[in-house]
């Protein structure tokens, strides 16, 4: 299931055509620094993997984070 991502003014943000999003890209998408998408990478609370000095996080993945977290699961 698919969470509806917005921006912080509450814009929806478009469906993404591809799959992964780099930290930085996800910190917007949050509404957070990099250094906390980090955190909650080392934290395993956030899934992602390394692809060489980059991680990557899966759109389903932050879909599922921004769902837990706005539901108080965190």
């Amino acid at each position: 299931m698919a969470v509806q991502v917005t921006d912080q003014a509450g814009a929806t943000l478009p469906t993404p055509a591809r799959r992964t999003w780099f930290v930085e890209e996800a910190a917007e998408i949050m509404g957070v620094t990099g250094d906390h998408v980090y955190e909650l990478l080392r934290q395993k609370k956030l899934r992602g993997w390394r692809a060489g000095k980059r991680w990557l996080i899966r759109h389903e993945d932050l879909d599922e984070y921004m769902a837990r977290a706005a539901a108080g699961e965190l």
